[in-house]
C-alpha cells in the first residue's frame, strides 16, 4: 500500500494470480477498486468511453497490451499499463523430431532483419537440434531455424538466447525473446504465455567477426533456473503422412478411372464409341 495526494485515487491494477490459461485462451481479472475502471486491450490510451470493466474476467484469444484508468466522482488515476504476450496452440498432427534450417554465408550483417533479406541460400535441410556446426570457425554468416515446438504445460514461459552475434525468437508470430545486437557474446531474455499443445516457432541468428556461439534455453512452469531447451520438444512436420494420402488418393482416383472404362469397353476409342451410340439421333 502506499499514500496517495488529497483528491488522487489510486490506478487499478492485474491480479497477477488470476491469470489462467484454458481452450479458450488466456483471462484475468483486475483486483477490486474504489471506482470504476475502464481499459482497453490494443495499447491505446483508455477513457471514459472504453470497455468498463464488470468483474468478470476478461478472456483474449491473443496477447494484449492492457491498459486502464481508475475513474471516482470527478477524480481518475493514472494508467496502469500491462503487456500480456500470449499464443494459442495450433492445430497439428504426429510430428517427429528435427529441424528445419538455412545457412547463409558472406554476408555482413548488423541485425537478423538483413537475414530475410538474402537472396542466395548455401545449405538447407533438417538437423536434429539448434546448431551452428555448419559455421564452426567462420565469420560472416546466418541461420534460420524453423519448426514447432511442443509444450506439454499452459503458462509462463521465459526463453533466454545466449549468442555471438545477434538472435531473435519469434513463437506463433510473436517477438518472445530480442537478442537483436552485433556486439559480441549477449544474453537476452522474454517471457510469453504459451497454450498446452504445438507452437510455430522461427530463430534467426547471425554472426560477424571473431567468436561465433548460440544456445536457447527455458524457464517452463516450476522450473527455478533457466535450462538448456530439450531438442526432443523441437518438431518437424509429417511430410511422409501428408505425401503417403496425397499417392492414394491419386492411386484411388486412377483406379476409378480405370475402372469405368473397363465398364464402358477394352479402350478409350470404344468408350468414345459407347458413347457416341448412346446419343439420341
Amino acid at each position: 500500500s502506499f499514500l496517495l495526494e488529497a483528491g488522487k485515487i489510486a490506478a487499478p491494477y492485474l491480479k497477477e494470480e488470476s491469470l489462467a490459461i484454458d481452450d479458450d485462451g488466456i483471462s484475468f481479472r483486475f483486483a477490486p477498486s474504489m471506482g470504476t475502471i475502464y481499459y482497453t486491450l490494443d495499447g491505446s490510451e483508455p477513457t471514459e468511453q472504453s470497455t468498463c470493466y464488470d468483474g468478470n474476467p476478461v478472456v483474449l484469444a491473443g496477447g494484449a497490451r492492457v491498459k486502464a484508468i481508475c475513474k471516482r466522482g470527478g477524480s481518475v488515476s493514472g494508467v496502469y499499463e500491462r503487456n500480456i504476450p500470449y499464443a494459442a496452440a495450433v492445430k497439428a498432427k504426429a510430428r517427429r523430431q528435427g529441424v528445419n534450417f538455412k545457412y547463409f554465408e558472406g554476408a555482413d550483417m548488423s541485425s537478423t532483419e538483413e537475414i530475410d533479406k538474402l537472396e542466395k541460400v548455401t545449405l538447407s535441410g533438417q538437423k536434429r537440434g539448434l546448431n551452428i556446426s555448419e559455421g564452426e570457425g567462420k565469420d560472416y554468416f546466418g541461420y534460420v531455424f524453423e519448426g514447432v515446438m511442443k509444450i506439454e504445460q499452459s503458462g509462463l514461459y521465459t526463453f533466454t538466447l545466449l549468442t555471438n552475434d545477434g538472435s531473435d525468437l519469434y513463437i506463433d508470430g510473436v517477438l518472445a525473446c530480442d537478442n537483436n545486437v552485433r556486439t559480441g557474446y549477449t544474453v537476452a531474455s522474454g517471457s510469453i504465455f504459451l497454450q498446452k499443445g504445438f507452437h510455430k516457432y522461427r530463430i534467426r541468428y547471425f554472426e560477424g567477426y571473431g567468436g561465433e556461439s548460440f544456445a536457447l534455453k527455458w524457464q517452463a512452469p516450476g522450473d527455478l533456473n533457466a535450462k538448456d531447451f530439450p531438442a526432443a520438444l523441437l518438431c518437424l512436420p509429417d511430410f511422409f503422412g501428408r505425401c503417403l494420402f496425397l499417392i492414394t488418393a491419386s492411386f484411388e482416383c486412377a483406379a476409378s478411372h480405370l475402372r469405368r472404362r473397363f465398364r464402358l469397353g477394352t479402350s478409350p476409342n470404344s468408350a468414345a464409341e459407347h458413347s457416341r451410340a448412346t446419343k439420341r439421333p
